[in-house]
């Protein structure tokens, strides 16, 4: 019996929600409904200062714009991680359906220094 029923979430009307937690690291579970296109190029997403994160893809297929290497894809399985201090996007690839990911980051009980942009880019997580 496996301990994640991924259709079962991704049914749902959850977004994302913790999944896991040791007091330092952090999993929490998104997902992403199915988009016909990309946010804008001008949106750059979020960074994080002095720490990565990582995404494992549950289901469904990824696209991750991370400042100084471009968009990555990623299918069901894969592992993604954006550098410490890169603005990274994470969304559903285009017109495959939701997605749902496991974004993993540290610094959970010490505090997390979180990045946006403005307005001007907005959309896109």
């Amino acid at each position: 019996m496996p301990f994640f029923n991924v259709d079962e979430y991704g049914a749902s009307e959850r977004t994302g929600e913790r999944f896991l937690y040791d007091g330092h690291t952090n999993a929490n579970l998104h997902r992403d409904l199915n988009i016909t296109e990309l946010p804008p190029s001008t949106n750059w997403g979020h960074f994080h200062e002095n720490m990565a994160e990582a995404w494992v893809d549950v289901y469904g297929q990824l696209d991750v714009l991370i400042s100084g290497i471009g968009l990555v894809h990623g299918g069901r399985g894969d592992v993604i991680n954006a550098n410490e201090e890169r603005w990274h996007r994470a969304t559903s690839r285009p017109n495959t359906g939701k997605s749902i990911r496991m974004a993993i980051t540290p610094r959970s009980k010490e505090g997390q220094v979180l990045y946006l942009q403005t307005a001007a880019g907005a959309g896109g997580d």
